[in-house]
């Protein structure tokens, strides 16, 4: 079998939430550390501004120095006003290279559990619930303490290998209604966090989003959707003169590759009885691919 080492071919990965300020000379320093890079393009804006989309792309000529990079820079912070930057393979790359996900070291996915119960006393009691799912690389338990005086129930959390894993836990454990189980968010994103003055995204990072629990509100949205990427806007429709839910609002980041990710692991998930249905906005699902796919 052919080493990963060995491979080299080009490999092209996505780059997202880059600081507006960001060159391609400033992302071809950057990514050098990790290998030879073949070429950095920034995603800019067609009219004569050709202002940054605050995305883009990196062509690495080796496919283990792009992991490395993958690794080591996806959710590290660059300026915390925008978030922690995203790095993943582009769309297609893993296919095109015939490689499975499994193959590819992926950062582990880490799951909160809030109002864990008495019985799960250690660590390990938590590991082996969710080993159920797939591989866990690593659990813990807050103090008993840190919930507060007399609380018999605790917060912890639990690293999976595979986020699809991670996915299949949350759904099937938040049925049973025992444990609150759902992707961790980032303190920028629990904060609540957004980009002023932005009602939405740049086209084809726009989400709308139906079935939504009457009781949830914005902060809701943010704990399910926060964990794909940073968001420009998050908004639950509401009746003007009862201010009720309607059962449905929109989402917005600030590139596609976290509102596609967010389509393919949301649209369907399970919650309160009902399956939430997460679908681009109108007229953006076309634009998505647009984007995702150019520069090459």
């Amino acid at each position: 079998m052919t080493s990963l080492s060995n491979l080299e071919i080009p490999v092209k990965l996505f780059v997202g939430r880059i600081p507006t300020t960001c060159t391609e000379e400033d992302l071809g320093l950057l990514f050098s550390q990790f290998g030879i890079i073949r070429e950095c393009v920034i995603l800019r804006n067609h009219s004569s501004s050709q202002q940054s989309k605050r995305c883009g792309f990196v062509r690495f000529s080796n496919l283990i120095n792009a992991i490395e990079c993958i690794k080591t820079l996806n959710n590290s912070v660059l300026d915390e006003s925008i978030g922690p930057i995203q790095v993943q393979f582009a769309n297609g790359e893993i296919e095109r290279l015939g490689l499975c996900p499994t193959q590819v070291d992926f950062p582990p996915t880490k799951v909160f559990v809030g109002s864990i119960p008495i019985e799960y006393a250690e660590a390990d009691d938590l590991r082996n619930l969710f080993c159920e799912f797939g591989e866990v690389v690593d659990s813990f338990i807050l103090p008993t303490n840190s919930a507060g005086a007399g609380d018999k129930r605790r917060s912890g959390f639990v690293k999976m290998k595979h986020r699809e894993d991670a996915v299949r836990a949350i759904s099937a454990l938040n049925i049973k209604n025992e444990m609150e189980v759902r992707l961790a968010v980032s303190k920028l994103q629990r904060r609540g966090d957004t980009v002023s003055g932005s009602p939405s995204g740049p086209s084809g990072c726009n989400i709308f989003v139906f079935h939504i629990p009457c009781e949830w509100s914005e902060y809701h949205l943010r704990q399910y959707f926060g964990s794909y990427g940073f968001l420009v806007s998050v908004t639950v429709i509401r009746d003007r003169a009862t201010c009720a839910s309607k059962g449905y609002g929109f989402v917005s980041y600030d590139n596609p590759f976290s509102a596609k990710a967010a389509v393919a692991h949301l649209n369907g998930f399970l919650i309160g009885g009902k399956r939430l249905k997460v679908q681009y906005k109108r007229g953006e699902n076309n634009a998505s691919s647009v984007v995702m796919t150019s520069g090459g």
